[in-house]
């Protein structure tokens, strides 16, 4: 994690930093000597690391590899159950074009991942509530909303990858800092 915060700009974590739980789960960091809590969030694929970190709120990040093969079918199953309509339709449009019908797939299942992560969350259990082609997610349990993007990594375009944050989060100073770490700096 050192590393991660290194690479962030960040002073190091030390003996006196604390993690601390929110409600449902979800980890914070309070830091020594301040007064907020900073969230962060990691997702792994393949040899990659994705580590997000926000001074405000709270951050879900999710990557994926498109080159780990990945068979179609089960790709579909997927769809079954977590994707809405639209979201099928939007993948399936691409069926004759393996690359894109991966990248599309891997698109949405990434921007859900993100959505749920940032509110400590599983897939499993808000997968279908969060529409992957949105740019926002209403958490209606909580009351909150998450903003959604892309987020891309020069030298890395086999990656795809998402991040949300707070809705909140842009418009009060926050600052998020997505980043990629490569296997060979993974040291957790």
């Amino acid at each position: 994690m050192n590393n991660a915060f290194s690479r962030l700009a960040l002073p190091p974590l030390d003996n006196s930093d604390t993690f601390v739980t929110a409600e449902g789960g979800k980890p914070y960091l309070l830091r020594s000597g301040e007064d907020k809590f900073f969230g962060f969030n990691m997702s792994v694929s393949g040899d990659h690391l994705a580590v997000g970190v926000t001074d405000y709120g709270s951050i879900g990040v999710d990557i994926e590899a498109r080159s780990i093969p990945r068979k179609k079918t089960s790709l579909e199953a997927v769809m079954i159950y977590y994707f809405q309509d639209d979201e099928r339709l939007f993948v399936l449009d691409a069926s004759q074009d393996e690359e894109e019908f991966l990248w599309r797939f891997l698109r949405i299942w990434t921007r859900k991942e993100a959505a749920v992560k940032c509110q400590g969350k599983s897939i499993g259990s808000h997968g279908m509530l969060v529409n992957g082609m949105e740019d926002y997610w209403i958490d209606e349990e909580s009351g909150t909303s998450v903003a959604i993007q892309d987020v891309s990594f020069p030298g890395a375009p086999r990656l795809q990858a998402s991040v949300a944050l707070q809705s909140g989060a842009l418009q009060s100073g926050g600052s998020p800092r997505p980043m990629i770490i490569d296997g060979d700096d993974l040291r957790l």
